[in-house]
């Protein structure tokens, strides 16, 4: 049986790498790559690499694979001088992003029967800042701790599974979080420490699930940064919110001034989804629609190389991940000095993947 940890290669794709999480519910392990992309993965599809050569898989985020046999030499220096260094992947700030927008996001499995279906919890983190977060359920006079860890900026993360058993548990969930930078200056955030009141009833009700930016489903979404400023209001006298809206607005003025000035770096974005590519895909087998696709990805890639510094927004969408794993196998192989990661979320979605020139 697979357990948070172990190194595993994939069955039926190239590739592999370490256990993160895993969804036992859905059979579903969540597998980091050696570029910190956490693929999920039927568990099925996954058997255990023993014996993994530490100089392969040393550079997974700081993971050092287990001790092997050293006939009494100093591993940890031999690691220190033959394991890889990943390329240092740079944090891309969004223009809006430094104004925070955090979520609480629950997605229902199956929307036509809410009385009777499942829920997933997302944190979702719309900002420029790392956010280091709690996630509590209280029980009588006392919590329980159900996450707590680091989301970076732009990214969501799954907080929890609930069976549709243990919905009256999330009608009052104590959320702490603390937001910052690293490696740079950074505007102090106000710490969030509040609890969440969501009434059970509304899990069962579909106009409370609704579309959103985030989502390629309807969810319900509960903005947690809104829900902190209306209790920092609720203990604020109207003359100090009087001059507190006066000095945002003027703010306002200063970064909208500070932004026209600023020349914007340009993004380039290519649709990679094969109705964008072609009219007709008649007659056409899944792999030679899979060979057009890469062939555009290719030809983008030769036509920028030289341009240092270009952003390239890869549009392949969610799906079955095959044609995601493609281009992540490229860039890998072909093109190592390009630097990629998951595009912004609340732009694109899930389903995009960005590569950076260098």
């Amino acid at each position: 049986m697979l357990k948070t940890g172990d190194n595993v290669k994939f069955l039926n794709a190239v590739g592999g790498g370490v256990v993160r999480r895993i969804d036992a519910k859905q059979n579903i392990v969540y597998v980091e790559d050696i570029d910190g992309f956490e693929v999920p993965v039927l568990a099925t599809e996954c058997v255990v690499a023993p014996n993994v050569n530490p100089a392969n898989s040393v550079s997974m985020r700081g993971f050092v694979a287990p001790n092997l046999p050293n006939n009494g030499k100093n591993t940890a220096d031999a690691d220190e001088k033959t394991a890889p260094h990943p390329p240092k992947i740079e944090i891309l700030e969004t223009e809006y992003g430094d104004n925070p927008a955090i979520f609480l996001a629950f997605i229902a499995e199956n929307l036509k029967k809410l009385p009777d279906t499942n829920y997933e919890c997302h944190l979702l983190n719309d900002s420029n800042y790392y956010l280091n977060f709690n996630v509590l359920q209280k029980d009588g006079d006392k919590y329980a701790l159900i996450k707590n860890g680091t989301l970076e900026p732009n990214l969501q993360e799954k907080i929890s599974y609930i069976s549709k058993l243990d919905i009256n548990k999330w009608e009052n969930i104590r959320i702490q979080i603390v937001a910052y930078k690293k490696d740079k200056l950074f505007d102090l955030q106000e710490l969030i420490d509040l609890t969440v009141k969501t009434p059970p009833a509304n899990f069962f009700k579909l106009h409370c699930f609704g579309d959103s930016e985030y989502f390629d489903e309807p969810v319900l979404l509960i903005n947690l940064t809104e829900l902190a400023e209306k209790e920092t209001l609720a203990s604020v006298s109207g003359e100090e919110i009087k001059r507190a809206m006066l000095s945002k607005n003027a703010d306002n003025e200063q970064n909208k001034k500070a932004k026209a000035e600023k020349p914007q770096t340009e993004i380039i974005e290519i649709d990679l989804h094969i109705d964008a590519l072609l009219d007709s895909t008649r007659g056409m087998t899944n792999g030679e629609m899979l060979e057009y696709q890469l062939n555009k990805f290719h030809e983008t890639l030769g036509q920028y190389k030289n341009k240092r510094g270009q952003r390239i927004v890869f549009i392949h969408g969610k799906g079955e991940g095959v044609l995601r794993a493609e281009i992540v196998k490229q860039l890998k192989s072909r093109y190592k000095t390009c630097h990629f990661q998951d595009a912004s979320f609340q732009k694109y979605g899930f389903g995009a993947t960005m590569v950076i020139i260098k």
